[in-house]
């Protein structure tokens, strides 16, 4: 069912609220489905304040309710209309013969974009993708202060969300592109 429901937000373009974490039902994601795949979904992120906040690649077993048309989320999207906001795309076409994540990692390695990637041990990594191969992950990490801190090697198989052009990560290049 609840690929159906991302499914139908897909085809009708309207707003979503994804609940992926059940010990804090204050943190959700909202915004517009982009893809989906059996896997995982890719969401357009829409920021509390409204506006562009980057895409989630989230997997499908991380979800457990999602939330439409809801007074909330009504609201929103009546401030985005209000106001003109053009929702994001992203230009990501899956190669259907290699496995989703992997190729999803593959696109932001290929246009350098730096990522967040969300560990199933809760903790964050924020940085751009050095190398990669079917199992792992090489990655230059930064601190949310846009420092360099270090190189980490992680399984592709730990990762459970990946953000990309949000905030924080748009910080993390614009401080790259000041130091070349």
């Amino acid at each position: 069912m609840i690929v159906d429901v991302l499914e139908k937000a897909l085809k009708e373009k309207f707003l979503i609220g994804i609940y992926l974490d059940r010990d804090d039902t204050s943190k959700f994601i909202v915004g517009y489905v982009e893809k989906v795949y059996e896997e995982a979904t890719l969401i357009s992120i829409i920021s509390p304040e409204i506006k562009n906040d980057g895409f989630a690649m989230v997997n499908m077993n991380l979800i457990y309710l999602i939330e439409y048309d809801t007074f909330y989320l009504k609201n929103i999207q009546k401030i985005i209309n209000a106001q003109g906001i053009l929702i994001k795309e992203i230009d990501f076409e899956r190669n259907e013969k290699e496995i989703l994540l992997f190729d999803f990692l593959n696109f932001c390695k290929s246009k350098n974009i730096c990522i967040t990637i969300k560990h199933n041990y809760g903790f964050d990594i924020l940085g751009y993708i050095i190398k990669i191969d079917k199992c792992s992950l090489l990655m230059e990490v930064y601190t949310e202060e846009c420092s360099k801190d270090g190189i980490t090697i992680l399984q592709i198989e730990d990762i459970n969300e990946i953000y990309l052009e949000g905030w924080s990560q748009k910080k993390i290049e614009i401080f790259q592109n000041l130091n070349t």
